[in-house]
């Protein structure tokens, strides 16, 4: 009960404006653990399609930008799409996230992350047609290192 009640008091506090969107991102993304890189916020993501920057390795679109936190603990936050129009089966869809969360995991190392910023990473699978997990993983470590330059 009291938690809900913090909750509450954060969330009312966060509408009327008292707390930044930066803590908002910071509280959200702290931790090391797989979920806490999840990017979840969807005014996070329609900034990243708006003011983001895109890179394209066949078969993946990835979209991104650096928001600056003010903390020095910087690091990344992602999520992965696959279309339901290319893939009706649900099972299809969730092996591809899967294939890609995994190479996301396996090259994010490559990245060097900015003073106080966080990288917001959107991948996308765009092609209709499933393909090796060498292929997607190919494609997320070419993305990744062309971020780095």
């Amino acid at each position: 009960m009291f938690k809900i009640c913090v909750s509450l008091c954060f969330c009312a506090f966060v509408a009327i404006g008292y707390i930044s969107e930066q803590y908002r991102i910071l509280r959200t993304y702290s931790g090391n653990s797989s979920m806490d890189r999840r990017l979840k916020s969807k005014i996070i993501i329609d900034k990243i399609f708006t003011e983001g920057k895109t890179i394209f390795v066949f078969p993946v679109k990835m979209a991104y930008m650096w928001i600056s936190t003010g903390q020095p603990d910087a690091s990344y936050i992602y999520t992965v799409t696959v279309s339901k129009r290319n893939f009706k089966r649900a099972v299809d869809r969730n092996r591809i996230k899967r294939q890609m969360r995994e190479s996301v995991r396996l090259n994010v190392d490559n990245i060097s992350p900015k003073q106080n910023e966080i990288l917001a990473m959107l991948f996308i699978y765009v092609i209709k047609e499933k393909q090796p997990y060498q292929l997607i993983d190919k494609a997320i470590s070419k993305i990744l290192m062309r971020i780095k330059k």
